[in-house]
């Protein structure tokens, strides 16, 4: 006697997950392009010394999860051009899921001249 599979029925597990998957990932994208509560003034993110700072304090404590160093799937892969100044400022200092806030480390200049070199067109993690 053969057991028949339950196609149908695969399959709509199959697109309801899909279905799933989207709303969260648009869940996702949308928080992740929303502000925190921080403000990071304007001159501050075209300030070249405070990127240069930014720069310092992201190569000695963020490539490890974040950049060439990092391996494969320990960060997820950071989209700048998405992201508001209050929203990386909030990440930094308050962290997110496995990632450690830095609030404690880092004085509040410190991490807005990380924003400043993250949304910097000189940024590549």
């Amino acid at each position: 006697m053969q057991i028949k599979q339950a196609r149908p029925s695969f399959w709509r597990l199959l697109v309801a997950s899909v279905a799933v998957g989207a709303v969260f990932a648009c869940a996702a994208v949308r928080a992740e392009t929303e502000g925190g509560d921080e403000a990071v003034p304007d001159e501050v993110l075209t300030n070249e010394e405070r990127i240069g700072e930014g720069k310092v304090i992201w190569d000695a404590n963020c490539t490890y999860c974040h950049g060439k160093k990092a391996y494969p799937g320990k960060a997820p892969k950071l989209r700048p051009r998405l992201y508001e100044p209050e929203f990386v400022y909030s990440r930094i200092a308050d962290g997110f899921r496995g990632m450690p806030g830095w609030s404690e480390t880092y004085n509040p200049d410190e991490i807005e001249s990380v924003v400043a070199y993250v949304l910097s067109p000189r940024f590549a993690p």
